[in-house]
């Protein structure tokens, strides 16, 4: 059996994917986790669907010692995964090539939140010595920012999608598995900060109040909801990581200048990070679509909301821009500035001026609330 370390993990298994050549050891201790495979056909008899994931099913029996399954909903693979998380049984009957390395990764994960290790979604690079997590939705360009550092300021990829977080130890690290990025470091560094990547006018660092900071992080960081002591440990580890490291949300407009200039910013002038202040949040209210005729812009009252709300509100376009992004997800203030400032051209301090006008209208319309 060959022996590979992730951090606190050993894992232990007979083969083990290409990109987990750089985690082999000689001189691990006792393997938390051992990989075993067999040609056994999976047997579903029992079995229900807990979660469903763009990639990965998994499955468990009423009796909790049955263990897990995970299926490879791609790749038509299979992997049992023991109760206490210590032993993983790849069925390698149907699978296809492709398969191993996920299911792997998704028991190799859930082994690490078990011994406190958080997974997050982020690009992570090194510079000086420190590690710099930068985060988001996909789209939201933390690949591009990551990419831009170690371009102009000769900065080290960590890990392209999933570095592995400890957050008693604020040590970060690559990991074996990177989705598209195909980064595989066997290397750690401190982490000074996770970065939020947003799209801004101008570039401003602000750091996240708790409150901020768990939502966000409850979204990018891998919470097993279908095993429920294993996501009470997950959320653990989310408290202390907000603890440990600072959160930041990072307003920027992606090019080259605005990379250096949160660079300059987070390690050289941290003065001019803003302080965390509770950002009021606003949104739709519900019963509402914004709809377009023609060259007109309409908020439709719909459903029970169209006895209590007489007629429809006509919308120039920049107020059916901001409901079209109140109605897709909370927005405060500065969400919404930085949307105009992104969308036309205008100064910020006429687009505020406008901002609060609307805003004011929305709500006493009864359009908005928060």
């Amino acid at each position: 059996m060959l022996c590979y370390q992730i951090g606190p993990l050993s894992v232990s298994m007979d083969a083990a994917p290409e990109s987990w050549q750089p985690f082999r050891t000689q001189n691990a201790a006792e393997p938390l986790l051992r990989v075993e495979r067999t040609d056994e056909p999976v047997d579903l008899t029992g079995w229900r669907l807990m979660a469903e994931h763009e990639m990965m099913h998994v499955w468990r029996r009423e009796e909790l010692s049955a263990g897990w399954l995970f299926q490879d909903s791609r790749f038509h693979g299979w992997l049992w995964l023991s109760p206490d998380g210590m032993l993983a049984r790849f069925h390698t009957a149907g699978a296809q090539e492709g398969s191993y390395a996920l299911l792997l990764q998704a028991a190799a994960e859930c082994a690490l939140i078990r011994l406190g290790v958080m997974i997050l979604h982020a690009a992570c690079v090194c510079v000086e010595g420190e590690a710099v997590a930068f985060s988001g939705p996909s789209g939201a360009g933390k690949s591009t920012r990551a990419a831009q550092w170690v371009k102009l300021l000769g900065a080290r990829m960590l890990s392209g999608d999933r570095p592995a977080v400890d957050p008693a130890s604020g040590i970060v690290r690559g990991v074996p598995w990177d989705g598209k990025e195909r980064v595989f470091v066997n290397a750690a560094a401190p982490l000074r900060a996770i970065v939020e990547v947003r799209r801004g006018s101008c570039v401003k660092l602000r750091r996240m109040t708790d409150r901020e900071a768990r939502s966000f992080l409850a979204g990018q960081l891998l919470i097993p909801m279908w095993d429920t002591p294993l996501a009470a440990k997950a959320l653990s580890g989310l408290r202390r990581l907000i603890a440990r490291v600072p959160i930041y949300r990072l307003y920027s407009d992606g090019d080259e200048q605005s990379a250096l200039k949160s660079y300059e910013i987070l390690f050289r002038n941290p003065e001019q990070i803003e302080e965390c202040e509770e950002e009021i949040k606003m949104r739709l209210k519900p019963g509402f679509e914004i709809v377009q005729i023609d060259t007109d812009y309409l908020a439709l009252p719909t459903g029970e909301n169209i006895a209590a709300f007489a007629g429809s509100v006509v919308l120039n376009e920049v107020s059916a821009t901001l409901l079209r992004e109140l109605s897709g997800r909370e927005c405060s203030r500065e969400d919404l500035l930085e949307l105009l400032l992104n969308q036309y051209k205008v100064e910020r301090d006429v687009a505020a001026q406008d901002l609060d006008n609307i805003l004011k209208t929305f709500a006493e319309i009864g359009l908005t609330e928060g």
